[in-house]
Parts: C-alpha cells; sequence; structure tokens
C-alpha cells in the first residue's frame, strides 16, 4: 500500500509535468495528462486529508464532549447557587421574623403576669423601633397601673383602720 508521502510525491511529480507541457506551449497534452491525473490527484488529496479529517473530527468531539461537560457543570453549580441562596434567603427571613416575634411573645407573657395581678412585670431588653416604644409604654403603663394600685391599696387600708362613726 502506497503511503502519504509516495502518494504526494506521485502528485507532486504529475503536477510539475504538467506544467512542463505548458511551458513547451504543448496545450493539448497538456490537457491530457491534467485529465489523466485528476482522479489520481483527488485520491491522492483525499487520503492525505483523511488523517487530518480524523484528527479534527477527534478534536471537535473533544470539543463538544467539554463543552457538554462544561455546560452540565454550570448548571449544577446555577442550580447549587439557587439554592444557597434560597437557604439563605430562609435562614435571613426566619431569623428577621423570630428577632420581630420574639419581643411580641415577651410581651403577652408580660400582659399575661398582669392579669393575673403581679403589677411588677416589666417588658426586659433593649429594643429599636416600634419595639422600643411598644416597651416603654407597656413599663409606662405598668408603673402608672402599679402606683395607682398602691394607692388605692394605701386609702384602702387607712380607710379600714377608721373608727367607724356609729
Amino acid at each position: 500500500m502506497a503511503t502519504a508521502r509516495d502518494r504526494n510525491d506521485t502528485f507532486t511529480r504529475a503536477v510539475n509535468t504538467v506544467v512542463d507541457r505548458v511551458v513547451d506551449h504543448d496545450q493539448e497534452g497538456a490537457r491530457r495528462l491534467v485529465l489523466a491525473n485528476v482522479e489520481p490527484a483527488y485520491d491522492v488529496l483525499v487520503a492525505a486529508s483523511r488523517p487530518l479529517s480524523d484528527h479534527y473530527d477527534a478534536a471537535i468531539q473533544r470539543s463538544v464532549t467539554n463543552a457538554y461537560i462544561d455546560s452540565q457543570l454550570t448548571t449544577r453549580l446555577m442550580v447549587l447557587a439557587t439554592l444557597t441562596s434560597a437557604g439563605l434567603g430562609a435562614v435571613c427571613a426566619y431569623l428577621i421574623i423570630r428577632s420581630i416575634t420574639r419581643p411580641l411573645h415577651r410581651a403577652v407573657e408580660v400582659l399575661g403576669r398582669v392579669a393575673h395581678r403581679d403589677l411588677t412585670a416589666r417588658l426586659e431588653g433593649a429594643h429599636t423601633g416600634e419595639l422600643a416604644v411598644l416597651q416603654a409604654s407597656l413599663n409606662q403603663a405598668l408603673t402608672s397601673l402599679d402606683r395607682k394600685s398602691t394607692r388605692l391599696n394605701s386609702s384602702h387600708v387607712k380607710r379600714s383602720r377608721m373608727p367607724s362613726s356609729a
């Protein structure tokens, strides 16, 4: 079987022969020579290009495979980033809601103690914004209620100690 180099040499000799005939002004001979060598020259070109074609086919296949793998990796990273963002969002939402509901639960507990006649109960903690206003208002109302209750109790005690006029 002829190697690519042998086919290349055959093709080169044929081309050189055609060029010589054209230079010698033998147009008809050059035409016949070209026609006679077109098919073998084509076969030489096809055979010579087959390894390149196979090489490029393999390179293209590797590129397509790598692109597919990259797209799969990118998709997985995007899903991971989305899930991570959703998780972080859920944690942040939980913490924000908890920072609001915990002081409200404490206020409900204090009001429950007041309902059971514990006028010394107060809403403790350092709050900001509306929760600070709620804390100050609730504590001020409880302090005022405790003072009035103390005054009412002391006036009741004084009245009960007073001799009754009969």
